[in-house]
């Protein structure tokens, strides 16, 4: 039996898919002997994990000697292939596949070709070494430009340059592909504010300075000193607080993200200052 493949058993079930899920994905492959279409797909799909080298586990489920496995998992009809990962059931398909839709079936799953320079880039960073994760940034972005992980890391790397040397164009072209919703909206959301106050459009008039240090404060990270000037700013300013110091507050309000604790309280000074 290959490493890359195992039978499972109901007894077995929980350690070797349910754990196991928490590590690397699980294919599993319901099927049963009596089922043509079933011993046609078992080689295909053992080939797909033999190809994998472990970036999958292929478990394979003879519903006849595990019914109560079948029956939780709500088999019909067999072949039935289930993606579990984290220990839960996350996609499914019923029927045969072809090799190139085996691949295509386990592709959103399984790392890419920028996961190793990701994570390095990730440890240079914990580390303090920001010029070796912009390196590693890069090279993960050239190794998979469809990996959504790597260009935003890649964002984030530009935006930590020196002041001057932020290439702005190449950071709007890296987000224009990314809506303000999804999986990513925070994220992105963040990254978006963390640009606006980068470039920080000059204002005038009395409360400009407050404005531009509070800008200043949220490009540097100071997140809730640049809320607190950019309101002060505002409140000097009528004109300047219904214009750029509400659409900069929005964006600081990104910066700190749903969930903070002081972010209500913020929101409801901003509508206190425009009303």
């Amino acid at each position: 039996m290959s490493n890359h493949c195992v039978d499972v058993l109901e007894a077995d079930f929980d350690l070797l898919v349910g754990e196991a899920s928490k590590t690397r994905p699980i294919l599993i492959d319901f099927w049963a002997k009596w089922c043509q279409p079933c011993l046609k797909l078992k080689p295909l799909l053992e080939a797909a994990a033999e190809i994998a080298a472990g970036a999958f586990l292929l478990a394979k489920i003879d519903i006849d000697q595990n019914p109560n496995l079948a029956a939780a998992f709500r088999i019909s009809s067999v072949p039935t292939v289930v993606v579990f990962l984290d220990g839960n059931p996350v996609n499914r398909h019923t029927g045969i596949l072809t090799p190139s839709e085996i691949e295509a079936f386990m592709r959103p799953y399984l790392p890419g070709p920028a996961e190793e320079f990701l994570k390095k880039a990730l440890e240079a960073t914990t580390a303090g070494d920001d010029t070796l994760a912009f390196q590693l940034a890069k090279e993960a972005f050239a190794a998979d430009e469809t990996d959504d992980r790597a260009r935003l890391f890649l964002v984030k790397c530009l935006l930590k340059q020196p002041s001057g040397q932020t290439d702005i164009p190449l950071i709007e072209s890296l987000l224009e592909p990314f809506s303000d919703t999804g999986p990513l909206a925070a994220e992105v959301l963040k990254l978006k504010g963390k640009l606006f106050f980068v470039q920080c459009p000059p204002v005038s008039g009395i409360g400009s300075d407050l404005y531009q240090k509070g800008c200043a404060k949220a490009a540097a990270g100071a997140t809730e000193e640049a809320i607190v000037l950019l309101l002060e700013a505002g409140e000097l300013n009528d004109k300047l607080a219904r214009g750029p110091v509400k659409l900069a507050l929005i964006q600081a309000f990104h910066l700190l993200g749903e969930g903070h604790p002081k972010l209500a309280a913020f929101r409801s000074n901003l509508m206190m200052l425009i009303t």
